[in-house]
């Protein structure tokens, strides 16, 4: 331990070796870690034989830039001094700083609790005050423990989900995503918000939620029914009524609905439902938007259900679908 602490001062650890030291530091409880810090400044502390003449000179530099006085000669060597036990001094001070900025990253790293589906993958979680949250697949939810249920609750989306609430009316829940937050105290509704996707939309079941853009500011209040609609390149939010064509939980009951979908954003939904890679003809794109009902869980019948409607065969060969024209 004590040959990478020297080696990490001055700046000679290998990259495997800095993985080590770093994984010794966390490891060690407060009291170990504070009797590190005091070894070190015992052995390093005002001794200003430890700082050679570059480094000194570069702090002189730096101050007689920021001053930009003169000083007469008669003072130098006073000042080389002074310069040296000061940059003694720091020099320890830096490491506690840099040991202990470490440590509580990598704490406050590990106290971040993450749920996250893959391709095809659907979970439902309860988190601690009793909000039950279902996640659609390739989506991920983070919280902080520490900062859940005190002032409010709040957690950050990357996907899909549907959220039912706990009410607690001194205990705001929040929603961070991308460009976007969403603010309730108790209530139902689905929010879909992938950051490659150029809109989020929210579909509200139940009471009200408040539904902010971060690009440009602005907020909506929504009531039961409302269907929204965040652009992210301009932050303007629409809102109409829930559409039962555009069943926004559909998901829940393993279905996706398209109402005059082009064919390519229905695609590109399969390949992130399942995984799975499409090789179709130029010529389908070229028919027409898609209205219908696709399985989650099925994807031979889902290609069924498109190539029916647009008069094309297909086969599938392991992770890949071929489509072409009857």
């Amino acid at each position: 331990m004590e040959d990478l602490d020297l080696k990490y001062r001055t700046d000679h650890l290998t990259i495997s070796e800095l993985k080590t030291w770093g994984d010794q530091i966390s490891a060690m409880d407060d009291s170990a870690l504070e009797d590190i810090l005091e070894t070190v400044w015992n052995k390093e502390s005002y001794n200003e034989d430890n700082v050679d003449e570059e480094t000194l000179s570069r702090i002189k530099s730096r101050i007689d830039e920021e001053t930009s006085e003169a000083r007469p000669s008669v003072f130098k060597p006073i000042f080389t001094r002074v310069l040296r036990i000061a940059a003694a001094v720091m020099l320890p001070l830096l490491l506690i700083s840099t040991l202990y900025l470490y440590k509580e990253n990598k704490q406050l790293a590990a106290d971040t609790i993450t749920f996250s589906t893959g391709k095809g993958e659907r979970a439902s979680i309860t988190l601690p005050d009793g909000t039950q949250v279902s996640l659609n697949y390739d989506t991920r939810l983070v919280y902080t423990p520490k900062l859940y249920s005190k002032d409010q609750r709040r957690v950050e989306l990357n996907g899909e989900a549907y959220f039912d609430v706990a009410k607690n009316k001194d205990c705001p829940f929040f929603i961070d995503a991308k460009n976007l937050e969403v603010k309730v105290l108790g209530t139902k509704f689905n929010l879909l918000a992938r950051n490659k996707h150029t809109s989020a939309e929210l579909c509200l079941d139940e009471g009200h939620v408040q539904f902010t853009s971060l690009v440009n500011k602005e907020a909506v209040t929504m009531t039961a029914g409302d269907y929204a609609v965040l652009d992210y390149a301009t932050g303007h939010i629409s809102i109409t009524q829930k559409n039962e064509l555009r069943d926004a939980t559909a998901w829940k009951k393993n279905e996706m609905v398209f109402q005059d979908k082009a064919l390519e954003d229905v695609i590109e939904e399969l390949k992130d439902v399942y995984g799975v890679k499409f090789n179709l003809p130029n010529s389908a794109l070229n028919q027409g938007g898609f209205t219908g009902t696709l399985p989650l869980n099925n994807l031979e019948l889902a290609v069924k259900i498109i190539c029916s409607s647009y008069e094309m065969n297909y086969t599938i060969q392991g992770n890949k679908v071929v489509m072409s024209p009857k």
